[in-house]
């Protein structure tokens, strides 16, 4: 794989003093929806997905250095080793998420991120009835860390070491 990738659906609205030129509003849409994600730190791998990678991707959140190099403060570009270790922890994360809804461990605790909910999306919060306001209910707040930190847990715990090869 090269890459696993995160494209938000949204209908953002984009202000023009004047009627934009049609490559206006293409450099618009593109400046606010590239795709984001993980990637392989192969730059031909990339290329293979995005053939202006070479000048700056218009769809992808993510660069190389001129030379075909990784930035130093990328936080989205990962080698071989590391990336093995990211699917292989996603494959334990999905495996253990399966096994308690297999033994009965189905709480709601839907994703909380600053102001943003999963709820706004969702089309069952009324089978749910999911109020923060009542005992048992709570949102699930992900603890954002730096690449440092999670490059030593998928290191830790999505390596071959832990039967995850």
């Amino acid at each position: 794989p090269a890459a696993v990738l995160y494209c938000r659906v949204r209908n953002d609205k984009v202000s023009f003093s004047r009627l934009p030129e049609e490559r206006e509003m293409e450099q618009a849409y593109h400046d606010h929806d590239k795709v984001q994600g993980f990637f392989t730190a192969d730059f031909e791998r990339i290329r293979s997905l995005d053939k202006t990678i070479d000048s700056g991707s218009q769809f992808l959140e993510v660069t190389f250095n001129k030379d075909g190099s990784v930035p130093k403060n990328s936080t989205v570009l990962y080698n071989d080793g590391d990336w093995d270790s990211l699917l292989s922890l996603v494959r334990q994360r999905i495996g253990a998420i399966a096994a308690a809804i297999d033994a009965g461990k189905i709480d709601i605790a839907p994703l909380k991120r600053g102001n943003q909910t999963a709820c706004v999306y969702c089309a069952y919060h009324g089978i749910c009835a999911f109020d923060s306001r009542f005992r048992g209910n709570s949102y699930t707040v992900p603890v954002i860390t730096e690449k440092k930190k999670v490059m030593e847990i998928l290191r830790q715990e999505g390596g071959a070491a832990n039967g995850l090869d």
